[in-house]
């Protein structure tokens, strides 16, 4: 039988548990009674969790040399993340499992929430509320473009307004700016921007909401307007065209098609 893509990234990764792996110089667990102070763990689940988080980054990192298409290596990804939180939920008793909620737990591990360095009983709140509101939005995606914005905006603001309220003024000002800084760290990590050429995309993707919002007030007819507005989307693409590496422009292109396909299908 022909094995699945995760089948052969396991069996490679699952050949390395041994002591000496477990010594190995990219082995980074958390500092000792990090998980035990938040979750109530005992050392050994704590140093299992930490080599199963070990071995989940492996197995993304040799998800990303394979070249996946986008969809298939976001399928591949969440069943490495399944399989992750499989494994800390088998060596979790009874009790723990009807107290550990997975999702809050990654929720409250994601770099948003690390960074803040909050009080343990704060950091796991907000993992809580993390997990709540990426689940509400997530239940949105069925719903038509402008009714699922909208309900967005309501759970955007909720969701801030709760966040304040447990943090306080100072951390929430952090956080803010940390989330505000999501699309810039995206398109520089991910498709090699550099801070000249994100600046230009702001300048365009501005221009083009302009330009859009002219349009939607001025042209009445709707196959005009469609297509002016489409015209405007492909100057912008054209402008980065001109202008990015040809392999930046390339990841970014196929992230924005990705993107405007969304956007049509949930119209």
């Amino acid at each position: 039988m022909k094995k699945t893509i995760l089948t052969m990234i396991a069996a490679s990764v699952l050949m390395s548990w041994s002591n000496q792996c477990l010594q190995a110089q990219d082995y980074r667990p958390n500092p000792e009674g990090y998980l035990m102070e938040r979750y109530g763990v005992t050392a050994w689940q704590e140093e299992m969790i930490n080599w199963y988080s070990w071995i989940r980054s492996r197995e993304l990192d040799s998800l990303k040399t394979l070249d996946l298409a986008p969809q298939e290596y976001r399928k591949e990804r969440d069943s490495v993340t399944y399989i992750y939180y499989a494994r800390i939920g088998s060596i979790l008793t009874e009790e723990q499992k009807s107290k550990f909620d997975p999702e809050a737990f990654k929720a409250a591990k994601a770099k948003e929430i690390r960074i803040l360095e909050l009080p343990v009983e704060k950091e796991i709140a907000m993992g809580k509320m993390k997990s709540e509101y990426d689940k509400s939005v997530a239940a949105l995606s069925g719903l038509p473009y402008r009714e699922k914005k909208q309900r967005k905006a309501v759970l955007d603001s909720e969701y801030r307004g709760k966040i304040k309220m447990l943090i306080g003024e100072e951390k929430y000002g952090e956080w803010t700016a940390y989330k505000n800084s999501a699309v810039e760290r995206k398109f520089k990590e991910q498709f090699g921007f550099t801070d000249s050429e994100f600046e230009l995309y702001k300048e365009l993707e501005n221009r083009q909401a302009v330009e859009i919002l002219v349009i939607k007030n001025t042209v009445t007819e709707p196959m005009e307007r469609g297509d002016k507005i489409a015209a405007a989307k492909q100057a912008k693409v054209d402008s980065l065209r001109a202008v990015l590496p040809h392999e930046t422009f390339g990841k970014w292109y196929e992230y924005y098609q990705r993107k405007e396909a969304q956007r049509q299908q949930s119209r």
